[in-house]
């Protein structure tokens, strides 16, 4: 994961920049004129926050703190369950805020949200009911970060419901 900071450069006669962290603590040094820097080997889905110093041979000049999160990793190990005629149960893992779950009638379809960022699906599972029996469902998920930014889907997977049973 990364993030691309940027600012513009005001200064007139910095010697140095500094990207910062809460702490004032030096994440990296930049030179005269940088107006940005791209941080690399963050952890997903967390929250970054950054300063840029101005520095000169008298003082430093600091921007105000600018918090972001990384994007959520692509959930991955989407797996599906029939419980019954009428419902199927989805597991996934991921590291999101919260998750998108999408389902299609067919594999090449459209796909139709059955919950998004507003509906706070926050646990790695769901359980999509009022199926139609003896029916194939794809489904695929995306998570959000904390910023509510959605990642790429995982791959779909199709999942039958049971058959209905006769005397049942």
């Amino acid at each position: 994961n990364t993030l691309h900071w940027e600012w513009s450069d005001n200064a007139t006669d910095e010697l140095a920049y500094y990207l910062q962290n809460n702490s004032s603590a030096n994440v990296t040094t930049l030179l005269v004129n940088a107006t940005f820097y791209t941080e690399t080997n963050l952890t997903a889905n967390t929250l970054y926050s950054r300063h840029i110093s101005a520095a000169n041979l008298l003082e430093n000049a600091y921007s105000e703190t600018v918090g972001i999160y990384t994007l959520a990793n692509p959930p991955a190990g989407l797996t599906g369950i029939s419980n019954s005629t009428t419902t199927i149960s989805l597991n996934w893992t991921g590291s999101g805020t919260r998750y998108a779950v999408e389902r299609a009638s067919d594999s090449t379809g459209s796909w139709n949200y059955l919950k998004q960022w507003n509906d706070g699906l926050a646990s790695a599972s769901f359980s999509d009911t009022a199926l139609s029996a003896e029916t194939t469902y794809y489904y695929r998920i995306s998570a959000y970060n904390g910023n509510g930014i959605i990642t790429a889907n995982s791959n779909p997977i199709s999942v039958r419901t049971a058959p209905f049973l006769a005397g049942n």
